[in-house]
C-alpha cells in the first residue's frame, strides 16, 4: 500500500480512499488464504493416508503444540498454555516441519487441519 511519493501522500487519495483500499486488501488475503486451505483440505484419500502414517512420527508434545498451533495461537501463547519457552515451541515447529516432510508453517498448519488438529472435542 505504498501510495506515497517521498514521503508526501499520493494526488487526491484520502484518508477514506486508503482505508477502502486496505478493505478490499484484507478482503483479497482472507480469500486467498481461505482458497488455499480449501485446496489442501480437499485432497484426495491416498494424501490421508499418507498423512496418518506420519502423525506416527510426532511425539506427545510436538502433537500438543500442533493443536494449539492450529487453533491459531501464536508460539507465545503456546509457551504459555504449555508452560514452555517461546523457543521452545519454535523448535518444536520446525523438527515437525522437517519430520512431516513440509515446507513452510502454513503447510504445517494446513496438514494439522487436514487431521483434525483444531477440532474442539
Amino acid at each position: 500500500m505504498a501510495f506515497t511519493q517521498f514521503g508526501r501522500p499520493a494526488n487526491g487519495l484520502t484518508d477514506h480512499d486508503f482505508k477502502r483500499l486496505k478493505l478490499i486488501s484484507d478482503t483479497w488475503l482472507c480469500y486467498w488464504q481461505h482458497s488455499i486451505i480449501a485446496r489442501s483440505l480437499n485432497k484426495d484419500a491416498k494424501t490421508t493416508s499418507n498423512d496418518s502414517e506420519k502423525l506416527l512420527l510426532l511425539s506427545k508434545k510436538q502433537c500438543s503444540v500442533l493443536e494449539l498451533l492450529a487453533k491459531g495461537y501464536s508460539a507465545k501463547q503456546c509457551a504459555d498454555s504449555l508452560f514452555l519457552s517461546p523457543r521452545t515451541i519454535e523448535s518444536h515447529k520446525y523438527r515437525m516441519i522437517d519430520v512431516l516432510g513440509l515446507q513452510s508453517h502454513s503447510e504445517l498448519i494446513q496438514f494439522a487441519l487436514r487431521n483434525g488438529f483444531s477440532i474442539e472435542q
